[in-house]
């Protein structure tokens, strides 16, 4: 379970990265809020292995 966490996170932060986006909207759904929802992730997945 926890490395579907750890999954999810790099997925997100590598999507946030890589997404080529116009607008600010679109940059604001496609970019930050993955950006920091993997971060969020990455934060827990590490957490709970003890490597934090």
């Amino acid at each position: 379970m926890i490395w579907i966490v750890f999954a999810t996170a790099v997925f997100n932060i590598l999507f946030a990265l890589i997404n080529k986006t116009k607008n600010f909207t679109s940059s604001m759904l496609y970019k930050v809020i993955p950006f920091f929802l993997g971060l969020g992730c990455l934060y827990y997945s590490l957490k709970i292995l003890g490597l934090i």
